[in-house]
Parts: structure tokens; sequence; C-alpha cells
């Protein structure tokens, strides 16, 4: 065996011997106490953790593979009432131009004027509407997209993923994934449709920090 496979193997032992050690005499960290009841949620407005969140979109490509990207830029705001979970308020604002395939020079093509045309339009906009509660942890959530000059209602799936004191940074934490679809030809983007699929699935991983008791909607 090398001599660096060696030392490498010999390392991770010993991490995870160290491991071992520190939870048998208690030295981990304290258990994660998420609850999902949302009567025992705090009430107040709550910011998006740009840390943790991920906004990824998918389409058709050519019948042949999905094509996924991702926008890495976008902000967001929460304002929730335990008491009435179907009064939240959620508004989301997107950069267009954080738009990521790992393709640079699509990427600067799909910013131009026969794409989203950042220049003329530089942000997206989600406003809700409406919020019904579907299960014990899942919701749908329908409201107003604003994308290229374009507004229409979008309604995006949504599971609850519990709340808790985060062991990272000491701040209440909500955590969400949803998903939802649309059209973008109805946002005027529907170049080499059908070809290219006309309908874009969105994914969606977020975390919420408490920040106080009123709404704070995120401005831009």
């Amino acid at each position: 065996m090398p001599v660096r496979s060696s030392l490498s193997g010999l390392r991770l032992a010993a991490c995870l011997g160290l491991a071992l050690t520190l939870a048998a005499c208690g030295y981990l960290l304290p258990s994660h106490n998420q609850t999902f009841e949302p009567a025992k949620l705090p009430a107040g407005a709550y910011r998006l953790d740009p840390e943790h969140a991920s906004l990824l979109f998918k389409l058709d490509h050519f019948g042949f593979s999905e094509l996924v990207g991702r926008f890495d830029r976008f902000q967001a705001s929460l304002d929730f009432d335990p008491k009435q979970p179907q009064a939240a308020h959620l508004t989301v604002l997107v950069d267009p131009a954080s738009i990521d395939l790992n393709l640079p020079k699509f990427e600067n093509d799909l910013r131009g004027p026969d794409w989203f045309d950042v220049a003329k339009f530089p942000q997206a906009r989600f406003e809700s509407r409406t919020i019904a509660v579907t299960g014990e942890k899942t919701g749908q959530v329908t409201g107003d997209l604003t994308l290229h000059g374009v507004t229409a209602p979008v309604t995006l799936d949504v599971t609850f993923n519990g709340g808790a004191d985060s062991l990272l940074t000491g701040r209440y934490t909500l955590g969400f994934a949803a998903t939802g679809t649309l059209k973008r030809s109805t946002f005027g983007l529907g170049a080499y449709a059908p070809a290219v699929g006309d309908q874009v699935t969105l994914e969606i991983h977020a975390e919420f920090q408490r920040t106080g008791a009123a709404r704070s909607t995120p401005s831009g």
C-alpha cells in the first residue's frame, strides 16, 4: 500500500476514534429540538438565511435530459403568526442576472435583451396572496410572480421542515422545501419551445431566521 494512502487511512481512523470518544464522554453538541407544531413556533418577522438557501430550476432539453440551473442571489421575508398560519405573508426578490448554469457564455446570452434583459428588468418578485394548510407539514402558497415585466400567478407546494433555535447562529430558524411549475412562455421567455421545454420546474430549499415581531419586507 502506498505511504500516502496509509497515512490517509490512519488520519481517518484517528478522526473516527476521536468522534466516538467525544460522543461517549458527552462532549458533542446538544440535541437539536425541532418542532413541527405551528402553535409552538414564535410569531414574527423572518428573513431568509442566504447561506442556507437554494433556488433551482429544471426544464426539458430536447428530450435528452433535464437542463438544471439556479439563481445565486435572492432574498425573502416571511411574516408569520402561529395562530393564523393561513395569514402568513411571503415576499421573494430574485436577481435574474445571477443565473448559473455553469455555462458562462450561455449565461451572458440569457442576461441579454433576447432573454431576461436584466438591464431593463433587473429584478423578479414573488408576492404571496393565499396560503392553504394541506397537511401536518405541508401547504400551498399561491402568489403573483413578476418576471421579465409580466405578472402571473404561481403556486408552490411547500413542506415544512420544522423550527428550532439554530445551533450555528443562535437564532430561531424555520426550514422549508418547495416545488412549483410555470410556463416560461407566459413571461415572454418561450424561445425554442417545445423543442426545449416550456414548462419549468422550480425547486426551493430555504431557512428563515427570526428577526423581530413586525413584518420585514425586503426592499428593492
